[in-house]
């Protein structure tokens, strides 16, 4: 079984990658090239803290799959079945968040008129 608190240290991790520095690049992008910023004309839902709803999405999933591991151990189908059906939803609404930025980064790659990428261009690695 997840201890709670191995669940925490790993979210606290993952947020640690600054979900809100995802969230204002994406808005002074977004500010920069078409001129304002209307959060209700995007995909993602900008009025959220991301960070928080980040670690919360990732709380929800690992528990149900901590009660999913703890009803196999126990030989509990039942238990089992509903909590992994619960952890596939939950990491579908996981997936639903980082979809909706994806589709706000594509919406920019798609609308900006951007310059056209050489193809000597090299994207070096950080």
């Amino acid at each position: 079984m997840i201890e709670k608190r191995k669940i925490a240290l790993w979210t606290q991790g993952l947020a640690m990658k600054d979900m809100s520095m995802v969230r204002k690049a994406l808005v002074d992008i977004i500010t920069e090239k078409q001129g304002e910023f209307d959060g209700d004309d995007w995909c993602a839902d900008f009025a959220l803290e991301w960070n928080d709803e980040v670690s919360e999405l990732i709380d929800n999933a690992m528990s149900d799959v901590s009660r999913a591991a703890t009803a196999l151990k126990n030989k509990d189908d039942l238990e089992l079945c509903v909590a992994i059906a619960r952890a596939r939803t939950r990491f579908l609404d996981l997936s639903g968040f980082f979809r909706d930025i994806c589709d706000d980064f594509e919406t920019l790659v798609r609308e900006v008129s951007w310059p056209e990428i050489p193809d000597n261009y090299v994207y070096e690695k950080n």
